[in-house]
């Protein structure tokens, strides 16, 4: 018998190799998930900012009614000063809570230290943004003088957002996701997380 040519390839395996560092799919799709929520959240945000900005009406007439000597005092340029300051702070907030989220997202991602509270935080607003999108039709929109289109978009936005947080939490609730961020990552140093 003749023993094979040691300069021909070695067997194929039917496997590919497995990269231990490499996402599971069930956390690939988490993340694109979750992303695609707060892309939508994001959006969401800006929607309602430039809406907020474009019939700021409303909160001034209700700053009006809540303290109508005060009103008289300081004026209706004030008051729809205050308005316009009301909106920036509320728009700071939503756009600090968004960026916590592409934090947390980030950490799971990366594998930090403190990836598990950080999937679970993004549950929690996934779960938020699913009940909100329950509000949408639920709660009829006020008139205002922003335009419908605006409106439209502005709740295809916040379905967007509720689909993805459904999705998300039902890929965070894998086993390959929950082992992804329990199991130490390569960088769990303070830096890297």
């Amino acid at each position: 018998m003749t023993t094979p040519p040691t300069h021909l390839a070695p067997p194929v395996d039917d496997q590919p190799p497995v990269d231990s560092h490499e996402k599971p799919e069930a956390v690939r799709l988490f993340v694109l998930t979750a992303v695609v929520m707060l892309c939508g959240e994001l959006i969401h945000q800006l929607f309602s900012i430039a809406v907020a900005l474009l019939d700021p009406s409303a909160l001034v007439e209700q700053a009006k009614q809540s303290r109508p000597s005060a009103a008289k005092e300081i004026g209706e340029a004030n008051v729809t000063l205050l308005a316009y300051a009301s909106i920036a702070i509320a728009a700071l907030f939503a756009l600090i809570i968004v960026l916590v989220l592409a934090i947390a997202l980030r950490a799971v991602s990366k594998q930090a230290s403190w990836a598990s509270n950080a999937m679970k935080l993004l549950m929690v607003f996934g779960g938020y943004f699913a009940l909100r999108v329950m509000l949408i039709f639920a709660i009829p929109a006020s008139g205002s003088a922003v335009p419908t289109p605006v409106i439209a978009l502005d709740g295809i936005m916040q379905i967007i957002a509720g689909v993805a947080g459904v999705c998300a939490i039902f890929f965070a609730t894998q086993d390959e996701t929950r082992k992804w961020v329990t199991k130490p990552g390569k960088n769990s140093n303070p830096r890297n997380s």
